[in-house]
């Protein structure tokens, strides 16, 4: 019920985000008028254009059930949280495009990166990533400078999320439905404890 929520919101704002949205590809490859704020953005992602999503290995996504969701299992919505099978499925996700969530995919693996967690912290990649994530021009170059100030500073954090950089309609429409996931999980986190020994006739 929580997921389906959270699905249904997020496909309200994606009826808006074609008009929002100028990166169908690399964030450097973006045509337009020069903005000399998006020339250190569009730089980093030209230099990082080659990079794989995934180091070298064997396929990691061929044992997963027949559908899963990398935002549920990332962060425990409807389900335990279980965050090296989160990336597993964004992988898959990254491959099979239709019918998802804004929080899947590219932006998943991009989370998991940045914070180190359900992957070995990998800020290069997770830059590369935010270079092929749709978004407003100042959204989506806010996000590769913001991800590359982190790999400078040597972050140790676990917090980096998608929303950190949102400006458009579109995504605070995502991020709304998104926290709205989050909160209804902790919500019935939080009921459950509470009740967890009370008797069937006090439940």
């Amino acid at each position: 019920m929580v997921v389906a929520k959270m699905r249904a919101g997020m496909l309200c704002a994606a009826l808006v985000l074609a008009a929002e949205s100028v990166s169908a590809g690399n964030w450097a490859d973006v045509g337009g008028p020069a903005d000399p704020a998006f020339l250190h953005s569009k730089a980093l992602c030209r230099s990082l254009k080659r990079m794989p999503v995934q180091a070298a290995g064997p396929d990691e996504t061929a044992s997963l059930p027949g559908t899963c969701s990398s935002e549920a299992l990332y962060y425990g919505i409807g389900m335990p949280a279980n965050p090296a099978l989160a990336f597993r499925c964004a992988l898959r996700e990254r491959n099979h495009a239709d019918d998802r969530s804004l929080f899947s995919g590219d932006v998943m693996l991009m989370t998991m990166y940045a914070n180190g967690v359900g992957a070995p912290r990998d800020l290069e990649r997770a830059i590369a990533l935010a270079c092929e994530i749709d978004g407003a021009p100042a959204e989506v170059s806010g996000r590769v400078d913001h991800l590359a100030s982190l790999r400078d500073q040597h972050w140790q954090g676990h917090d980096f999320s998608y929303c950190d950089d949102i400006t458009s309609g579109a995504g605070q429409g995502f991020c709304a439905a998104h926290d709205a996931a989050l909160a209804d999980q902790a919500r019935k986190t939080r009921i459950e404890a509470v009740a967890s020994g009370w008797t069937g006739k006090e439940k």
